[in-house]
């Protein structure tokens, strides 16, 4: 990737700011950072993310700076600036770069949810505010980097979405981003297998608290029972279905074009807003949106029509018409046991809100450690509970989502198990599906569940 900067970066600051000696630089400046060699242009800073000494040597030629975590002989020599890890430094480097702004930063972290709060916050501020925010779910080091180096000049408000897998990530980002706010979407059960207890996952999502100033406001989401009496010396303002929320989602009906919610607020409350998207989660994540757009002094009628403006990620409750008469809803960019669950439920009443039944195929959720088996059970339960009609699963845990369903009574004649969605697999869901019906797609990112999808819409052009 290759940023253009707003603001030409000073040599001398990058080395500087490193704790390096300035190498001979004309001009002083730097004016993009790249990280691919094919991207690269001249007088530009080049952070090897990779370690590969061809990767430099190729790109030597043309950057005005190296920074690569290992010494380059002459005549590249001159020119590099040595870093052990050249991830962190690019961070650090990018942090120092950001703070040349005067926008206002809100950092965004939470188990499920970040990218959909993300997009509305964006989409709410926008309408009133220049707003710039996080491209897709760049959410890592590399992401926050790219972002951070990303600000315009005319920036009055940055949506950054902050990410994590272990302890101590979130605490590294906070310092980087400097938030003037935050958005705690919820601490569920995503990344629950790298964590001895619930609790230490709840505190290593509080991390991101650590580099905020005293005056910050921090949203948090008020149906995470882990998030409950949290003593901060922060303003805090809860959002959520609970009825002692600040911001109360309530009243949350379907559409067949969305959904529409009441919410009540401390200063009275905002009757039938309405989102495209579906179902109680994204309303109360686009609840956050609005009362952070609130609090920000944002008009009403610049709220409503900047929640309209939301457009959900790819492969987050896509709706597609298949060409075989039903519809995928195309869930699978990633999930966690209690987001299956919520998208079984919705899949559910959106089926039966158009008088049609629902199935799923439902693949792998990653990163559950010792808990993946009980878990994968537990969904499979849940699938039988609600009414889907046929359970289509695959991956390695495809035997325990098929154990919990017929443990909750769905007729082993509904279950049908392949260990990819291939094309055996999608044979098997085309001759069971009916006009009309719902199929959810849902598995964690690594399944790459969406390879299904071109045996469900073979007649549509490229």
């Amino acid at each position: 990737m290759r940023i253009e900067l707003s603001i030409p970066f000073l040599g001398k600051e990058i080395a500087s700011t490193l704790a390096l000696p300035t190498p001979p630089l004309s001009p002083p400046y730097i004016h993009a950072v790249c990280t691919d060699s094919r991207e690269l242009r001249e007088g530009d800073l080049f952070v090897d993310l990779i370690g590969d000494v061809f990767h430099q040597k190729e790109a030597s030629g043309l950057a005005a700076l190296l920074l690569c975590p290992y010494a380059l002989d002459a005549p590249w020599k001159s020119k590099a600036l040595y870093v052990p890890e050249t991830v962190d430094a690019l961070l650090t480097l990018a942090s120092v770069y950001s703070r040349s702004f005067s926008c206002r930063k809100i950092a965004i972290t939470g188990s499920v949810g970040k990218t959909t709060v993300k997009e509305y916050a964006h989409a709410v501020l926008s309408s009133a505010y220049k707003t710039q925010k996080t491209h897709g779910n760049f959410n890592n080091f590399i992401g926050v980097a790219y972002t951070l180096f990303s600000l315009r000049q005319d920036t009055e408000f940055l949506v950054l979405e902050a990410g994590m897998n272990h302890k101590g990530e979130l605490r590294r980002l906070s310092e980087a981003i400097r938030p003037d706010d935050v958005i705690i979407t919820n601490v569920k059960d995503a990344h629950v297998g790298n964590f001895k207890a619930p609790e230490e996952l709840r505190d290593a999502k509080l991390e991101i608290l650590e580099s905020v100033s005293s005056d910050a406001r921090v949203f948090i989401d008020k149906d995470s029972p882990l998030l409950q009496d949290l003593d901060l010396s922060q303003t805090c303002i809860s959002v959520g279905t609970n009825a002692s929320a600040d911001y109360r989602a309530h009243a949350i009906r379907l559409k067949h074009d969305g959904s529409v919610y009441d919410l009540q607020m401390p200063s009275g409350e905002l009757r039938a807003l309405q989102i495209p998207s579906y179902g109680a989660h994204t309303a109360v994540s686009s609840a956050f949106a609005v009362a952070y757009g609130v609090e920000a002094g944002i008009s009403e009628e610049a709220i409503r029509r900047g929640l309209m403006e939301f457009s959900p990620p790819p492969m987050r409750q896509e709706l597609i018409r298949t060409d075989f008469g039903f519809f995928l809803i195309l869930d699978c960019y990633n999930a966690s046991p209690s987001a299956t669950c919520t998208s079984l439920s919705l899949s559910v009443q959106m089926a039966r809100n158009e008088g049609h039944e629902a199935s799923a195929l439902l693949g792998t959720i990653g990163e559950l450690g010792s808990s993946a088996k009980e878990a994968h059970y537990t969904v499979g339960k849940e699938a039988a509970r609600i009414g889907i009609r046929y359970l289509f699963a695959f991956g390695e845990y495809r035997e325990d989502y098929a154990k919990g369903a017929i443990e909750a009574g769905m007729s082993k004649d509904r279950i049908l198990l392949f260990e990819a969605p291939d094309a055996a697999c999608a044979e098997a869901v085309r001759a069971r599906m009916r006009d009309g019906e719902f199929l959810l797609i849902k598995a964690s990112r690594a399944e790459r569940a969406e390879r299904i999808l071109p045996f469900f819409l073979k007649n549509r052009e490229s």
